[in-house]
């Protein structure tokens, strides 16, 4: 995301933030809109890295911390004003960014300066998808829910479901299981970046977003009693599918 060379004005009141109009941004990513920032107490430009969510998050809880503060140094001289100015072009370039990345806002809107801290400040507080889902998971089935072999498990029977839909056959999956077990071992990481590209390729392909479906079923498994869950999860145990030991690679007690 880069930012073309529009030189940024700054105007701020004393029991108030300064947001600072950093210009149109240019993004072959993500479109164009009009960005604003914010100049924190020390005059610095708040915000450091985009590369990982939790630097993310702490960029917008800093974000959110000097919306409140506001801003104690009104003495600036004009150089010093025009300093900041320039280093906030480079918080808008890292914050735009993480917001983006993050779905929080679109790069094609323009964004106030408060309606910038709001989308910070709910990217900050709000956690991630799959961190709400192994939630829900813990609580509705227990320890079982963090057993890896029972998270690989639930992702077969969910691709299985798929290959039902589109007509595939039981022998189909059978001889692709043989195929994958004929070869070495994978990384999980990167498996699990496979699933993702190729759950994304399918999704094209059928006309749906990952994203929407997701939050749809997220939504739908949350509206739904523990106890529905949990006669159903007795049903995959009793068929020999579910509640995973760690070390046998098969349902306990078999």
């Amino acid at each position: 995301m880069t930012l073309k060379d529009e030189k940024a004005e700054i105007t701020h009141r004393q029991d108030e933030p300064y947001f600072v109009e950093v210009g149109e941004t240019g993004c072959s990513d993500c479109g164009a809109g009009r960005t604003y920032m914010v100049i924190g107490p020390d005059g610095v430009a708040i915000g450091q890295s985009w590369e990982e969510e939790n630097e993310a998050a702490e960029m917008a809880s800093r974000l959110n911390e000097a919306f409140y503060m506001g801003i104690q140094k009104l003495d600036d001289t004009e150089v010093q004003r025009d300093q900041k100015a320039e280093q906030v072009v480079e918080l808008g370039q890292a914050l735009g960014n993480v917001l983006m990345r993050a779905g929080v806002i679109a790069g094609d809107r323009p964004l106030t300066g408060p309606q910038l801290l709001s989308a910070a400040e709910t990217y900050c507080r709000n956690p991630t998808r799959q961190k709400k889902v192994m939630s829900w998971a813990l609580e509705n089935f227990g320890p079982v829910a963090a057993n890896r072999d029972e998270r690989a498990a639930r992702l077969l029977e969910e691709a299985i479901e798929i290959a039902q839909i589109q007509g595939l056959s039981i022998s189909l999956i059978q001889r692709i299981a043989e195929h994958v077990y004929s070869r070495p071992p994978g990384r999980l990481g990167q498996e699990i970046g496979g699933v993702a590209i190729t759950l994304d390729a399918l999704a094209e392909n059928a006309g749906f977003s990952v994203e929407e479906e997701a939050g749809h079923e997220l939504a739908r498994i949350l509206a739904l009693p523990k106890e529905w869950w949990k006669r159903k999860h007795a049903g995959k145990v009793a068929a020999g599918v579910a509640d995973l030991s760690a070390t046998g690679k098969e349902p306990d007690g078999n």
